[in-house]
């Protein structure tokens, strides 16, 4: 049976999202045993200011170039003078985030006294720069990088299993869990220049190289505020408390920010198409999401359940007694997947499409801001457990919030929630 090309998409996205789903569940709990907790945590404070410079340099370019690039899939000349302009941008904005970081060496202690750590995490933001994959996401030619893709992450996590083996390894402990990109990257630096081969070879203007950048603000703006709740969390953490607890929060955050990783292969095979669909006909677009939202509810609710009662099991299993508190931490975190799983869907699926990509950016803007308020009292007052429920509560009025604009735009997909069902069973039986 012949796939369509958004149905082989999502499962090539989808095996590179059990990667790294299955990959960081191997990888974390061997790292936390031979490094320690305190080591652990030194690596998970370097990765979250690594992230916070990857949102930077990516600029929101992951959706607007790659929203670009299927708009003019079959323009080679236009596709060759977006991925330049993203390219130089993206390499501009990288060196920017590696002189913020040099600053940082003589502003911060934590910083000075373990430099090499933060440098090396930087190979994430490097690896960023040169794997364009929002390029090969607007082709919709994702098969082959998702293969490259899940080849350097298993390359990366043999080679972390073969260098690291006593807590004087945690150099190479840091820089194998942030080269994934960079290798990937490289191997497929012969396929870009096969794709670009044809073009003209003509140099984007000042005022192409601007209009990317206001296309991508849009975006960039939530995704920065984003952060603020994501890795700026954790960053967060490493400034007010222990490394050990970071560490246990950062146990109990991976594993279940990885089973929400899975929804992320699915919108993203499926922005492109979604994209067209509302051009044509929201009827139709807004339909199909409440499919997309039927099946995703169904499983992240049975992963969610399972989660809540297994949880301190499976840590002590795999974990040991020594990170106890993070399996605790986990069952809190249960409900996350499904607040996250409906943000996304609205988001990527509905509210972008269809042109509301300034309210979306001010929905994250401002719930972001509410949660560095609460995050700070919460942790204060409850140390990393405030952090968890700070995380619950901040989805929540960010997933109410897109469901009401949804709601008022007449972008409401449940509306739909009866022909939804009518195709779903339609499907099944043929």
């Amino acid at each position: 049976m012949k796939l369509n090309k958004s149905t082989e998409n999502a499962l090539s996205l989808i095996v590179v999202q059990v990667v790294n789903l299955v990959l960081p569940l191997l990888a974390v709990p061997y790292l936390a045993k031979v490094l320690g907790p305190e080591n652990l945590g030194n690596i998970v404070f370097s990765i979250a200011i690594a992230q916070i410079l990857v949102v930077l340099t990516d600029f929101g370019f992951n959706l607007s170039a790659s929203r670009d690039i299927a708009i003019y899939k079959d323009n080679i000349d236009k596709i060759f003078e977006i991925w330049v302009s993203v390219t130089i941008v993206k390499t501009l904005l990288t060196l920017i985030g590696l002189i913020i970081l040099i600053l940082s060496y003589f502003l911060f202690e934590r910083i000075h006294q373990n430099f090499l750590i933060y440098i090396l995490g930087y190979t994430l933001v490097i690896g960023n720069l040169i794997y364009p994959q929002w390029l090969f996401q607007g082709l919709e030619k994702l098969r082959f990088v998702s293969f490259i893709q899940v080849f350097s992450r298993i390359l990366v996590f043999f080679l972390l299993l073969f260098f690291v083996k006593s807590e004087s390894d945690i150099y190479w402990a840091i820089f194998f869990q942030c080269a994934g990109g960079l290798i990937a990257g490289l191997i497929l630096i012969p396929s870009l220049i096969n794709i670009l081969k044809p073009a003209l070879k003509k140099m984007p203007s000042k005022d192409i190289l601007l209009s990317q950048v206001k296309d991508s603000w849009i975006i960039f703006i939530p995704n920065i505020f984003g952060n603020l709740y994501l890795s700026c969390n954790t960053f967060f953490l490493g400034l007010l408390l222990s490394p050990t607890l970071v560490a246990n929060y950062y146990i109990a955050e991976k594993m279940i920010r990885a089973a929400i990783s899975l929804c992320s292969p699915i919108s993203t095979a499926l922005f492109p198409q979604q994209v067209r669909n509302f051009s044509k006909s929201k009827e139709s677009a807004l339909n199909d999401s409440m499919v997309i939202i039927y099946f995703l509810l169904s499983i992240f609710s049975i992963g969610s359940l399972i989660t809540y009662f297994t949880s301190e099991y499976f840590v002590n299993l795999f974990f040991g007694s020594e990170y106890k508190q993070a399996g605790y931490l986990l069952k809190i975190f249960s409900p996350l997947p499904i607040l996250v799983m409906l943000s996304i869907i609205f988001a990527n699926l509905i509210m972008i499409p269809a042109g509301l990509e300034r309210t979306f950016s001010k929905i994250i803007m401002y719930s972001s801001i509410v949660n560095v308020i609460f995050f700070m009292l919460l942790v204060y007052y409850f140390s990393n457990t405030g952090a968890v429920l700070a995380n619950i509560f901040v989805e929540l009025i960010i997933c109410l919030s897109m469901f009401i604009v949804l709601n008022k735009s007449k972008n409401n997909p449940f509306i739909y929630w009866k022909k939804a069902i009518y195709k779903i069973v339609n499907g099944v039986i043929r």
